[in-house]
């Protein structure tokens, strides 16, 4: 498994598969590739100053390693600073709100009539509510990578 920082092939492969828009100025991607293809991503947009916003997609059962967990939320609330996560989903995607609160992020609100078919509920996963600052990454350090 190898860890994609910035990729833009990232950002286009969780546009395609979780219909998020990707803007390469702008954002900024953490994903993995597993046997050469890519496995999964997260795109990180929407800065505020105290929050942004993420879309994630993964089509590998193991997509998601703790590094990425660990270099996404350590670069969101160590580097940066900021306050809060939000994701922003379909409310009768089930899977999607599952996973979330897996990560850890709660339900802040539900905005109406959003999608033709179901409202969309906002989540927010705040940075004393995350564990993944804890975990120890198996390839990746604060001061940067090292080889496997």
């Amino acid at each position: 498994m190898k860890l994609l920082i910035n990729d833009p092939a990232v950002g286009e492969f969780v546009e395609q598969h979780a219909g998020a828009l990707y803007t390469r100025h702008a954002d900024v991607t953490f994903g993995t590739e597993i046997d050469g293809k890519i496995a999964g991503g997260v795109i990180l947009t929407n800065f505020t100053g105290a929050a942004c916003q993420s879309h994630v997609a993964g089509v590998h059962p193991r997509w998601l390693s703790r590094d990425l967990l660990w270099i996404t939320f350590h670069y969101v609330f160590v580097q940066l600073g900021l306050k809060q996560v939000l994701v922003t989903l379909n409310a009768a995607n089930e899977t999607a709100r599952r996973f979330n609160e897996r990560l850890g992020y709660e339900t802040v609100c539900s905005l109406k009539d959003v999608f033709p078919d179901s409202d969309m509920l906002v989540m927010s996963l705040r940075r004393d509510q995350g564990r993944f600052l804890d975990i120890q990454p198996r390839t990746v350090r604060a001061g940067g990578f090292h080889g496997r």
